[in-house]
């Protein structure tokens, strides 16, 4: 139906357009990274989804649980005194 479509269109995000903190530093959960996302020392992000060309760069932040899709990445790196952390990825 016409309602269908146009549900369904209203809920797709074309690569590059999904929302997402880029810089966090605090706590974000769920989220679908499709582009750069950094996470400092005062950063935790849980169950985020990197997909397509998204880049998560853990700079001495804490990553839990991320799903590593095709195409996406994620960096884990020191800052200072601190270790960035990327647990059950």
């Amino acid at each position: 139906s016409v309602l269908s479509l146009l549900i369904a269109a209203m809920i797709y995000a074309p690569p590059g357009m999904t929302a997402f903190t880029s810089n966090v530093i605090g706590v974000v959960n769920d989220e679908t990274v499709d582009g750069s996302q950094r996470v400092d020392e005062r950063g935790t992000t849980n169950n985020a989804h990197i997909i397509n060309h998204g880049n998560q760069e853990v700079y001495g932040g804490i990553s839990n649980g991320s799903v590593i899709d095709t195409g996406g990445h994620q960096e884990v790196s020191g800052h200072g005194s601190y270790q960035g952390q990327a647990n059950n990825t």
